[in-house]
């Protein structure tokens, strides 16, 4: 995170590139559950 703040990435910015990665995780890992659990 603080080398995208030094390249001049905004504080906002980095607030949707980390809660995009979050949700596509959350995502996957609920994808993973279910075809586990099956």
């Amino acid at each position: 995170i603080y080398e995208l703040l030094s390249r001049g990435y905004s504080e906002d910015d980095l607030k949707k590139i980390c809660g995009q990665n979050l949700l596509r995780v959350w995502a996957e890992s609920e994808r993973i559950s279910n075809e586990l659990n099956k």
